[in-house]
């Protein structure tokens, strides 16, 4: 063997590889520019919280209630909770009552009694839902649903069957 020979030897890379190599490398750096001009990266942060929440029935003789307990997890915005159900509720806080008015659903803010919301929603915050109507909540579905501020993503943290 010429080791001389193999210091001294001008072969390479091909120009085409080269070429590939180069033209890859620009369309790789494109994406990730373009991502970041277009905005694309902001969306990745909506994702859905990761908390705990749990739902208890209080089969009253004659008010049924369910109490939604936050469990633990990351912190949540009270107005980016939704509590939902298949029957009219009353949402109850000790100190006083917020009416939900006939709909089926309210922010987790409205059902505390909150005027207004921005709170936190923290390990150990609960609220406590009753019915509205005279109907039994047996057999009706309560979800508490997350939204992302701004609209977009939203995700059902706890879905509860009331025992019929």
């Amino acid at each position: 063997m010429k080791l001389k020979q193999l210091f001294t030897a001008e072969d390479a890379v091909s120009p085409v590889i080269g070429v590939i190599l180069m033209v890859a490398i620009t369309v790789i750096l494109a994406a990730v520019i373009g991502t970041f001009v277009l905005g694309l990266g902001q969306n990745v942060q909506k994702t859905t919280p990761q908390a705990s929440f749990s739902m208890k029935f209080n089969d009253g003789n004659t008010v049924d209630w369910i109490n939604v307990t936050d469990d633990g997890g990351q912190t949540i915005k009270d107005a980016n909770l939704n509590l939902t159900s298949t029957v009219k509720y009353k949402a109850n806080k000790s100190g006083g009552s917020f009416y939900v008015g006939g709909k089926t659903d309210a922010t987790w803010a409205a059902a505390d009694g909150v005027t207004g919301s921005g709170n936190d929603v923290t390990a150990g915050d609960s609220v406590s839902l009753k019915n509205n109507t005279g109907q039994q909540l047996n057999g009706a579905t309560i979800r508490l649903v997350w939204h992302a501020s701004g609209g977009g993503n939203s995700a059902v943290l706890r879905k509860f069957k009331v025992p019929s």
